[in-house]
Formats: structure tokens, C-alpha cells, sequence
């Protein structure tokens, strides 16, 4: 049997419903896929709607109608990365800061650029849950939100605490918020001011 290669929208769909499975694999349930039909939800963990969204560091003045000018940028990024590549000869590294492409040649000339502001994943998260309750998702407050961090690290329990009560204050209207990454850690959710964690 041919394997289907997938591209644009399928692969980022496939990833998505990765993400959940990862996701039910924590929490408990059966991940079930988005129906070709919808554009929302995501998937499903059993019958509770499972939105997924990607958290990037925001740039000052970043806009959460607008998502992420980091995204953004490490899209801008990769295509430099892939230019120096077919000119050079060398891989590149690529990557953002404070909504600014970056790509270098990795030839041991040139050095990467360093990040300076800190790394305050909260604000991360919650610019991600702001971009998605913009959106007003029929039954968001059945719905869990999968919030995943573009970064190696977990928020803290500290930090989820303190998410919690920040989400109660900006009136989060899902159901549950989960915190995942792409580096295998176990997924966290986020407790609420009323349940302990």
C-alpha cells in the first residue's frame, strides 16, 4: 500500500490529532478524531471537543487577534534558513525573537543570536487561550483547550496556580486547559482557583 505524504493544512491536522492522542493518553478517554466535515473542533476525547493551539512567545504589542507575530516570523525564518541552505552549502539554524526572524549558517563563523527577554511561559498561555476565546467556539465551555508550548519546558507548579487564577480572572470560557509540548512531557492541566492541583 502507498503511504500518503501530507502537506499544509493535513499535516498540521495530523499533528493536532497526534497532540490529542498524546493528550487522552494523560487525562483518560478515547481520542477520536475531527470529522472531515468540521472545521472545528480539532478532536474529540470521547464525546468532550478538544481544541488544540500552539503557544509562542509573544512580541511586545503582539495582538491576540492577530495570533503570534513569533509564528509568524519562525515562518519567515525557516524559508531564510532554507535560502542559506541551497546558497551556502551549510545547514542553518533558525528560529525568533521578540517577533523577528532569525537564520544563520552553522559554517563556525557566525554565532546565534541570543534571546534576552525571559522566558515567562504563563504569558505564553495565556495569550494563546486569549487568541482562542476570541474566536467565541460554539460550546467552549464544553470544550478542553490543548495549549502547546513551543518551548522544552513546562510551567511550574507555581506557575499553574498562578494560570489558573489568571484564567478565572480573564473569564476562560473551556471547560479544561491542558498544557502540552513537543518534547515529550507529560501533559499538566492547568487547576482552577476551586479544585487543588
Amino acid at each position: 500500500m502507498p503511504v500518503r505524504l501530507l502537506y499544509g493544512k493535513d499535516a498540521q491536522k495530523a499533528e493536532e490529532f497526534r497532540r490529542i492522542i498524546f493528550l487522552a493518553g494523560t487525562r483518560g478517554g478515547l481520542p477520536k478524531p475531527q470529522p472531515e466535515h468540521l472545521q472545528w473542533p480539532d478532536g474529540f476525547i470521547d464525546d468532550i471537543p478538544v481544541e488544540h493551539v500552539r503557544a509562542f512567545q509573544p512580541a511586545l504589542g503582539d495582538d491576540p487577534k492577530r495570533g503570534s507575530s513569533t509564528r509568524r516570523a519562525k515562518t519567515v525564518a525557516a524559508r531564510l534558513a532554507q535560502e542559506i541552505e541551497s546558497t551556502t552549502g551549510f545547514p542553518a539554524a533558525f528560529g525568533a525573537h521578540d517577533g523577528q526572524p532569525f537564520a544563520i549558517p552553522l559554517d563556525g563563523k557566525h554565532a546565534l543570536p541570543i534571546d534576552v527577554r525571559p522566558k515567562q511561559l504563563a504569558e505564553w498561555v495565556l495569550f494563546a487561550v486569549r487568541q482562542k476565546m476570541g474566536k467565541h467556539y460554539d460550546d467552549a465551555q464544553k470544550t478542553i483547550l490543548l495549549v502547546d508550548l513551543d518551548w522544552p519546558e513546562m510551567p511550574s507548579s507555581r506557575e499553574l496556580k498562578m494560570l489558573g487564577e489568571r484564567l478565572a480572572e480573564l473569564g476562560c470560557v473551556f471547560k479544561e486547559v491542558w498544557i502540552a509540548n513537543a518534547y515529550g512531557d507529560v501533559p499538566q492541566q492547568v487547576p482552577s482557583p476551586t479544585r487543588r492541583p
